[in-house]
């Protein structure tokens, strides 16, 4: 832990300003709370409103959150230490990131509404073909463009983002998680927590507790957490290391925020924390150049929600 710490008193020693940072703590809750509580807009954030046009919204969100949040430090910081934002390479970057992103978001509707209507969805080997090719598929659209991308222009001065091979110290990272893992089972007594996870719940026909579907699970289960490895390799491989000449640790509470966003639809606690674990996890990336312990952080997390809330349906049945 005393290398995590380190990393984070870099951070605020050297890069960070309170100022900043309550603007986009204010700016994050803001749009939480649209998202979340208020009347005229806590149901825009639904891709069947948008129909075909979901690519475009989704697109426009994050890039618009992403954008005010990066911007903002034009106000907040001195001339010298934001010259970055007048550089073009760091929208192009962004802008290709949140594209790519905004495409694979999207795929929910257009595989959903062309292709699953034409599928079989009848039975629970049905279903859980449907969603395995729907994991698969955007399993693929996440990593295929950012593995293209650092080819391209990043292949020769670093490893595919934060892909690092160093030694690896896994000690601070299962104690993070340790720590999550009451927090996690407190919220699965939750009734909004339970409406959402364990995320199986999406194959209406496949059983939850019937050993007979029990295969459909595992495999459903597996590529879930599997699709953990891309979020990460955006969020904290891509979005903080192919910027790391140009913007260096000043796009960790951008990205942060564009993360939180992400996390829309999912329950209020999650979204929040989103926030300043993707800023933990931001400012670990940036200073180790690896995203290892956000891998098994977040895909620890993931499975750790999912069995508690499978022990707490057991429980309640």
């Amino acid at each position: 832990m005393k290398q995590i710490f380190g990393y984070i008193k870099t951070f605020y020693k050297e890069e960070f300003k309170w100022t900043y940072g309550l603007f986009t703590l204010i700016f994050a809750l803001l749009l939480l709370y649209l998202n979340y509580f208020h009347p005229d807009t806590k149901r825009l954030h639904n891709t069947l409103r948008w129909k075909d046009t979901a690519v475009l919204y989704y697109f426009c969100l994050y890039a618009g959150v992403f954008a005010i949040a990066a911007l903002a430090q034009s106000v907040f910081y001195k001339k010298a230490q934001w010259t970055f934002l007048k550089d073009y390479r760091f929208w192009l970057i962004a802008g290709f990131g949140i594209l790519a992103w905004s495409s694979r978001n999207s795929l929910i509707y257009y595989y959903t509404y062309y292709i699953g209507n034409e599928l079989p969805q009848t039975s629970a080997r049905d279903q859980t073909i449907f969603r395995d090719l729907f994991a698969l598929l955007k399993f693929s659209l996440g990593f295929i463009p950012l593995f293209l991308f650092w080819w391209i222009k990043d292949r020769k001065t670093q490893p595919l983002y934060g892909m690092y091979k160093g030694k690896l110290d896994l000690r601070p990272y299962l104690i993070m998680l340790a720590i999550m893992v009451p927090i996690i089972a407190i919220a699965s007594q939750d009734a909004g927590f339970l409406r959402k996870y364990p995320r199986s719940q999406v194959m209406r026909a496949v059983e939850l507790f019937n050993p007979d579907h029990a295969g459909y699970i595992l495999s459903y289960e597996t590529l879930y957490i599997l699709d953990f490895y891309v979020i990460e390799l955006f969020f904290r491989g891509f979005m903080i290391l192919a910027f790391i000449k140009i913007a260096g640790p000043k796009v960790i509470l951008p990205t942060a925020v564009f993360y939180c966003v992400l996390h829309f639809g999912k329950p209020f606690g999650e979204a929040l924390s989103s926030l300043f674990g993707g800023t933990l996890l931001g400012i670990i990336t940036y200073y180790s150049r690896s995203i290892w312990g956000g891998i098994i952080v977040h895909m620890g997390i993931a499975l750790v929600m999912e069995v508690c809330a499978y022990l707490t349906l057991a429980y309640l049945s």
